[in-house]
């Protein structure tokens, strides 16, 4: 993997939204170097090259060797005890953090990366590049209204900063605030380039025109591959994502197989592969995959996923001890907190639905988007609470997102309200658009139209 002769603080990693698409873009932020290297002096970031959001960064091309970046974290911290005034190792740090932390989806990396820019930052309250890593360490944290915060006070002191930008708009995409992070992404310009393309796709994907952002994705992909420092690996991994949200598992396979070649050992990518390889049938690729996936980032939606794949082969034991992974994480409020809403899929699935709402309702309570408000429509569903399940995923769907999910959630809440007919026609809406959305759930959507079509 790459090895810089030292370790700069990026002026070009900008943030990355932990759950950019739903196989979930592992990433990280910047390259590190060996051990004992002599940092270059802290700059303030460019006004251009905006990176995309879930960027690899420059790592990726070779893969993430952990063993390297916890010594090189070893290293600054070692200087930084050395010199507690010392706020380019403090800077270095936060970079370094954030990194493994995402890669690994540790908590604790991410509040040592909140410690270690907060004492920059006391050090020198305007160095703005310890400013904007505060940004982006909010929003890799998900504290998606703290990020926007931090992002306008930036803007204002510093009016069209691109980094800024990029973060005020991410948050708000997170935040469900579509005008604003289009405003945002507008006011970057840069809309030749692979990151704002990527950013647009997001966009494209949420508001109802999946073929369009997989052209933006494909835009990106080629302009990436033109650019030996790009993250080639991110926008595969866009492009895999946004090619199964539209059924189209062939395309998702081999994406996910191009992000892994760009960044092997890339447990997003591993993750991608897994579901296609499920989708398309291979249940034992698809576990072996799941399988190396969280032996580096054991994320709850990964461990349900692998979970509900060896109950399927029968191997209920091997399902159970997965399910205890996740509740495990579900009881911790830390890590609740970056997985609130996969962890509340999983309850509202697995019979907690009470415990489900909870934990949805906690999320909504800073994070409005689409997804928010499907996995509080579930939850309430699960929880018998029908009425206000349907309210929910009508602002669920009211983006007219083109999603396999959202249709099957909607089509079982519509089945439970008594409206048959649009039941119907939600779930033969979510096979039609993948008929392998997910392995376990495809089958309940074939049962429940069975069901339907039986009824007097």
């Amino acid at each position: 993997m790459r090895a810089p002769t030292a370790l700069p603080v990026s002026a070009r990693r900008f943030p990355r939204p932990l759950v950019l698409v739903a196989a979930g873009l592992m990433a990280v932020v910047a390259s590190y170097g060996a051990l004992a290297l002599r940092p270059e002096p802290v700059t303030a970031p460019p006004r251009a090259a905006v990176e995309p959001p879930g960027s690899t960064g420059a790592i990726a091309a070779r893969g993430v060797d952990l063993e390297r970046l916890g010594a090189a974290i070893a290293t600054w911290s070692a200087n930084l005890d050395r010199d507690p005034a010392d706020f380019i190792s403090a800077v270095n740090l936060t970079t370094l953090y954030m990194e493994r932390g995402h890669v690994t989806g540790s908590v604790d990396d991410l509040d040592a990366a909140l410690r270690s820019v907060d004492r920059a930052l006391e050090t020198d309250a305007t160095l703005m590049a310890a400013r904007i890593q505060r940004a982006q360490v909010l929003l890799a944290s998900h504290d998606f209204p703290g990020a926007e915060s931090a992002a306008l006070a930036i803007l204002a002191d510093e009016p069209g900063l691109p980094a800024a930008l990029a973060t005020l708009g991410d948050a708000r995409l997170e935040l469900g605030d579509i005008a604003g992070a289009r405003s945002a992404y507008s006011e970057i310009g840069q809309d030749g380039t692979a990151p704002m393309l990527a950013r647009r796709a997001r966009l494209a994907s949420l508001t109802g025109s999946l073929a369009e952002a997989r052209r933006l994705a494909a835009d990106a992909i080629a302009l990436a591959e033109l650019d030996p420092d790009s993250d080639l690996a991110f926008y595969h991994l866009l492009a895999g994502a946004l090619a199964f949200q539209a059924g189209d598992l062939d395309h998702s396979l081999a994406a996910s197989r191009d992000a892994f070649a760009a960044e092997p050992g890339s447990p997003g990518a591993l993750v991608g592969i897994a579901r296609a390889q499920a989708a398309l049938g291979d249940l034992d690729g698809a576990i072996a995959s799941y399988e190396r996936a969280i032996a580096i980032h054991p994320d709850p939606a990964t461990l349900a996923a692998l979970g509900d794949l060896l109950a399927l082969e029968g191997r209920v034991d091997e399902a159970e001890a997965r399910y205890a992974e996740v509740r495990a994480i579900a009881a911790d409020p830390r890590q609740a907190r970056l997985w609130g809403r996969a962890i509340a899929l999983f309850l509202a699935d697995h019979g907690a639905g009470e415990d489900a709402v909870t934990l949805a309702e906690a999320e909504l309570a800073t994070r409005t988007d689409v997804h928010g408000w499907d996995a509080y429509g579930w939850a309430l569903h699960a929880a018998g609470r029908q009425a206000e399940a349907d309210e929910a995923m009508a602002r669920a769907r009211a983006l007219g997102t083109e999603d396999a999910l959202l249709d099957y959630h909607a089509g079982i809440i519509a089945a439970a309200i008594g409206r048959t007919d649009e039941a119907r026609q939600l779930l033969q809406q979510a096979l039609d658009r993948n008929p392998a959305f997910d392995p376990r759930l495809a089958g309940r959507a074939h049962a429940a139209l069975a069901e339907l079509d039986a009824a007097p």
